[in-house]
């Protein structure tokens, strides 16, 4: 709904008239690439945030100085996050690429075929920045949602058990992950629907569209996107 090309009611709405309009295996295009995305994305996550508490909580307490290991987190989190961010960005990119390239239910007039051909013909056409469109807006919001999701995670589990390690109890690490999910996914949506609308800037033909990280402002154009207030999550 953040990017469909005219005004959807609703979520039902737009349930409706994807498949009617679209094709039904619209609902799954681009998923493909957000699957091959995810996996290193998480994996690249992870490992760079225990390499950066190595470098950003060496030689403190957790116990005695609290306050700077917890800001140790989230320094380890939002680094993680963007050092992530540089090498899957691309992914991301073409996921979002492929899914708003909506052509008729058939699939014969879309601009990609896949993956590999939505790369090599952005490279083609603007280079290696081609790839990177957004990720100014992008980066700045992966930060904030990684330090706030692995840096309360960490210091929640510290709270909760007594231990920031994998092998401490399951049951307040349960209870930690679904309260920073809930708390984290309203810093990030409004950073990911600036960031969609930037990385399509290029391919919007009515209008021109200024995101900063504070807010996202768009020139009036016949399709009314929202872009402020209750528009931010949609």
């Amino acid at each position: 709904m953040q990017l469909c090309e005219c005004f959807c009611a609703g979520m039902v709405d737009c349930f409706i008239r994807i498949p009617r309009e679209q094709g039904f295996m619209s609902y799954w295009r681009g998923n493909l690439t957000n699957v091959i995305r995810y996996f290193p994305t998480q994996a690249l996550n992870f490992a760079f945030k225990d390499t950066y508490k190595k470098i950003f909580l060496e030689g403190i307490d957790k116990k005695e100085h609290f306050f700077k290991h917890f800001l140790g987190n989230l320094a380890a989190g939002g680094a993680a996050g963007a050092t992530s961010l540089c090498v899957v960005y691309p992914l991301d990119y073409a996921r979002t690429r492929l899914a708003v390239d909506i052509g008729k239910a058939g699939g014969s007039d879309r601009e990609f075929k896949g993956l590999k051909d939505c790369l090599v013909k952005t490279f083609k056409s603007d280079g290696l920045i081609g790839l990177y469109r957004g990720f100014n807006v992008s980066v700045q919001g992966i930060i904030i949602y990684r330090a706030a999701y692995f840096g309360l995670f960490d210091t929640s589990k510290l709270l909760l058990s007594g231990d920031d390690s994998l092998r401490s109890d399951i049951v307040p690490h349960g209870h930690s992950t679904s309260a920073n999910d809930d708390a984290v996914w309203f810093v990030e949506v409004r950073s990911d629907v600036q960031k969609h609308i930037r990385l399509l800037e290029k391919d919007l033909k009515d209008g021109r569209c200024l995101c900063i990280l504070q807010g996202c402002f768009l020139k009036h154009t016949e399709r009314h996107w929202l872009c402020s207030g209750s528009g931010f999550l949609r």
